[in-house]
């Protein structure tokens, strides 16, 4: 279960987690940590990616204005 806590999707790995949680094994917490673990790195790459993919948009956003900038004072001056 640990395993597939670190290499699952977000939702796979909620469910593992709770699932996890239910179940009773002979070794309270520790594996529960280990799968919530797993829950809070992707969280945090989902996080690094969307602020990544944000940045790439608004940089694309300035050099569209920028293009049509340009286009509209080539315009206006021809």
């Amino acid at each position: 279960m640990i395993y597939l806590s670190f290499t699952s999707s977000l939702g796979a790995r909620l469910f593992i987690a709770v699932v996890d949680g239910l179940v009773p094994d002979p070794v309270p917490f520790a594996d529960e940590i280990l799968t919530c673990t797993g829950v809070v790195v992707k969280i945090i790459k989902i996080r690094y990616l969307l602020r990544l993919l944000n940045t790439i948009l608004k940089v694309g956003l300035i050099i569209l204005g920028m293009i049509v900038i340009g286009m509209l004072i080539t315009y206006m001056v021809s």
